[in-house]
């Protein structure tokens, strides 16, 4: 079988570095998903910092490393380039990329898809104009475990979904296109949203899904989904309280998810087809996450 020629821009944490964390699930990173799966041949990365990119070769075992896109794309044939640089550049790497006489057939973005709204657009419109295909990384549109509950949302298994409620820690536009996403994925035009930043010194990320024939809680950053169903009160004659009736059978993996990414790429490529989240979905997230830090939540 021929593998997809593969390289990674951006040598830092996501692009390499959580494969060093002992804590971490593997894999932890884009070059570790591509080590990993047996689709793709990572042949090369990419990294201003060229200390950092051989470093990073050489831990992990891949052929060349380079300071300059440009460069890599000159001396290497790519189907396939992951971006994990920070969002405020990924302009005018994408564009790099695009753009080049050399370029790969599809990008795999970080998400945010940008940090500038009119650059996420332009991102697009590159992209669009010279063939390429983008893909970008909201990692829970590739979970097994949120994919199960929005196909039972879509299948009516909890009725009407009233009130989409979340709350997240971290940066609102790096951390809260996360929560973003999920917002513009699981909610219709009736849902009501409410979404808050919490400035806590630790991790976060939880949402209620009030339905009007129950409950869903994702808790444990993912780590656990509660259904709650109503109930005939055992305090209170003639009304119905929600109780837990079941923990149900997801959990949301991050390894699990980039694996799945990968297979997504494979799909989009053998078979031409557009990729299930892409820029439109990169730029609603971010659109709906600067309106957050604008105060308009």
């Amino acid at each position: 079988m021929q593998k997809y020629k593969c390289a990674v821009v951006g040598c830092g944490r996501i692009g390499a570095l959580l494969e060093f964390d002992t804590k971490r699930e593997k894999p932890a990173t884009h070059i570790g998903a591509y080590k990993h799966s047996e689709l793709f041949d990572l042949v090369a990365v990419c990294d201003i910092n060229e200390k950092r990119a051989k470093w990073v070769s050489e831990r992990l075992q891949i052929p060349q490393y380079f300071k300059d896109v440009e460069e890599m794309l000159d001396k290497v044939d790519l189907d396939v380039v992951s971006v994990c640089t920070p969002p405020d550049g990924r302009f005018e790497v994408i564009c790099s990329l695009a753009e080049h006489p050399k370029k790969p057939r599809l990008i795999f973005a970080e998400k945010p898809i940008e940090v500038n709204l009119y650059e996420a657009e332009a991102i697009k419109e590159i992209c669009r104009k010279n063939e390429v295909k983008l893909i970008v990384n909201h990692t829970r549109r590739f979970s097994y475990a949120f994919n199960s509950l929005r196909y039972d949302i879509n299948f009516n298994k909890f009725g009407e979904l009233l009130l989409f409620r979340g709350l997240f820690s971290g940066d609102v536009i790096s951390d809260g296109v996360h929560m973003a996403d999920l917002v513009n994925w699981f909610s219709t035009e009736e849902t009501a949203i409410s979404v808050e930043n919490v400035k806590s010194p630790y991790l976060i990320f939880e949402v209620d899904l009030i339905f009007s024939d129950a409950r869903v809680m994702i808790k444990d950053n993912g780590a656990r989904f509660e259904l709650y169903r109503p109930k005939e009160s055992r305090r209170y004659q003639n009304i119905e309280e929600l109780e837990l009736v079941e923990v149900l059978p997801y959990k949301f993996s991050f390894s699990e998810a980039m694996l799945n990414a990968l297979k997504e790429i494979d799909y989009c490529l053998r078979l031409n087809k557009d990729p299930s989240c892409g820029a439109d979905e990169g730029i609603e997230a971010l659109r709906l996450a600067l309106k957050w830090r604008a105060g308009k939540v």
